[in-house]
């Protein structure tokens, strides 16, 4: 059994999901209680789950997206192209 903190959890997140990936359940501690329980999902529960989503859309109670995640367009620039100087000085004058 493998439990961590939070903290720990965020900063080495991809180190644990790895572990989990692998077959290792993790155990999310919040101040000394555990909190929640992080594990590989079974094959039947994978089944579940997709039965239970092509229901709710056969039903109308869920809606599939209408465009794919990648066709989404941004509206403002990226953070990383934003020229932080020139914006500071423009703000002091």
């Amino acid at each position: 059994m493998t439990a961590i903190g939070i903290k720990l959890l965020k900063t080495n997140l991809s180190k644990y999901f790895s572990s989990v990936k692998a077959g290792k359940t993790i155990y999310v501690s919040d101040r000394n209680e555990i909190i929640a329980e992080i594990r590989k999902v079974s094959i039947n529960e994978i089944n579940k789950i997709e039965k239970t989503l092509t229901e709710d859309f056969n039903s109308g109670l869920l809606t599939k997206p209408q465009r794919k995640f990648s066709e989404l367009k941004l509206k403002s620039k990226p953070i990383s192209k934003i020229d932080w100087k020139k914006n500071y000085k423009d703000s002091k004058s």
